[in-house]
């Protein structure tokens, strides 16, 4: 495990109380009904995948802090490198849609990539449309789209 979860988020684990998390899991779940009823108008966030362009190397993939939300929410999620930084590597462009919507994930997720294909070719590590057919569970990991109709 790296050094960040190891000393971070599964330090503070092991100093919580079983009081504190029962605590915390209650307010998640508080928030996980809240966030379904704001959301219920849409069928798809459009949210910065992290805070810059994608580092160079595997060493650190970078942060997980604008991802964290749609985990514990358990609503899927994508990432699409759409555009490019001041170093010429991807952004990414994160898609989340609601609980057991995985298959309306995935057709929003084509259309906004065959949109994107002509920017995308500078990329060789881009997922072809046609690759997201195969997909059977995208990762879980503010304009909106509005649902159609």
């Amino acid at each position: 495990l790296s050094e960040i979860l190891r000393k971070g988020r599964l330090s503070d684990g092991d100093n919580m109380t079983l009081k504190d998390y029962h605590q915390l899991i209650n307010e998640l779940n508080k928030f996980k009904l809240t966030f379904e009823n704001k959301l219920s108008d849409f069928d798809c966030i459009i949210t910065p995948s992290a805070l810059g362009e994608a580092l160079k190397g595997l060493e650190f993939t970078g942060s997980a802090q604008l991802n964290t939300t749609w985990t514990l929410l358990g609503y899927p999620a994508i990432t699409l490198p759409l555009f490019t930084g001041k170093n010429n590597m991807p952004i990414g462009c994160q898609f989340v849609t609601k609980k057991t919507k995985d298959d309306l994930l995935l057709s929003i997720s084509k259309k906004i990539l065959k949109n994107f294909e002509a920017e995308l070719k500078n990329f060789k590590q881009v997922c072809p449309v046609e690759m997201l057919d195969k997909l059977e569970n995208p990762i879980s990991l503010k304009p909106h789209i509005k649902k159609a109709g």
